[in-house]
């Protein structure tokens, strides 16, 4: 099961072919239509998933997944808490968002945008793949080394070697400022332009606003408060770059792996 997102179903199915192994015989089915997803995100995630579709769910560990009668439950996340997603067909959707709704509501389940996932992946320190993920930028320069593997062959990895050996330029650093700062403005110590912000949103949660700057070589370190932000010829807004997660969120202390009774949900990882 391939889930992407970003390209249209034709668009993947034509990359997945043109980046097959030569004389590989390859049979891609497109399950989109008769398919739907349903994500279920935020500190309560967990709980209220418990309840919908059992506590055994509850442990379920990071990218890991569950499947219960025809629905698949995968544990990913785009917010940097708990996150889940429900894959289901089509003819189940309804009767399931009239039940998280139902159940949601001790939770102040409420649905949101995409707007509104990115700004708590922001704050979280969790990659986004439609803002980051669309700059053309590399796992080194955007601190996720962590995803990737330099032991296997894949597209891109050749490139990434030759970029880690060559030493990093520049990092996504994490960065809050009082004053409102935008995508694009450029990252200034004093008039050296150092860097321009990458993403940005304004924070309920801190009362500031918080972004994800792309920093020069030496400056991509948390704890620094000499740096500025602006256009060229605006006004400037003092920057402080800082360690991610930008929030203590509270939910990222719960642990509920041990609560895991079923084997049944000791599947392999998704990612493996």
């Amino acid at each position: 099961l391939l889930m992407a997102e970003g390209p249209t179903a034709p668009q993947l199915i034509e990359h997945l072919k043109t980046q097959a192994p030569a004389g590989a015989k390859v049979d891609i089915e497109e399950i989109t239509a008769e398919h739907e997803v349903i994500s279920v995100h935020g500190p309560y995630a967990w709980e209220l998933i418990g309840e919908l579709l059992g506590p055994d769910l509850i442990g379920l560990p990071y990218l890991y997944f569950y499947r219960t009668d025809d629905m698949l439950c995968l544990r990913g996340g785009k917010t940097g808490e708990y996150g889940y997603d429900l894959f289901l067909p089509k003819a189940r959707s309804a009767e399931l968002r009239v039940r998280l709704e139902e159940q949601g509501k001790p939770f102040d389940l409420a649905r949101v945008g995409l707007g509104s996932l990115a700004q708590c992946g922001l704050e979280n320190g969790f990659f986004d793949v439609r803002r980051e993920g669309r700059r053309g930028l590399s796992p080194i320069e955007l601190g996720l080394q962590w995803r990737v593997s330099y032991n296997k062959e894949y597209v891109g990895s050749e490139a990434l070697r030759a970029q880690r050996s060559a030493g990093v330029r520049r990092r996504a650093t994490y960065v809050i400022a009082a004053d409102p700062v935008n995508d694009g403005d450029d990252v200034w110590l004093e008039d050296s332009r150092i860097g321009e912000i990458l993403a940005a949103g304004f924070s309920p949660t801190l009362g500031s606003h918080v972004g994800l700057a792309l920093l020069d070589r030496p400056y991509f370190h948390a704890g620094i408060d000499a740096f500025t932000a602006a256009k060229e010829g605006a006004r400037r807004v003092k920057l402080a770059t800082v360690s991610p997660p930008v929030v203590n969120n509270r939910s990222l202390y719960i642990n509920a792996a041990p609560r895991l009774r079923d084997p049944r949900a000791r599947h392999l990882p998704v990612h493996q």
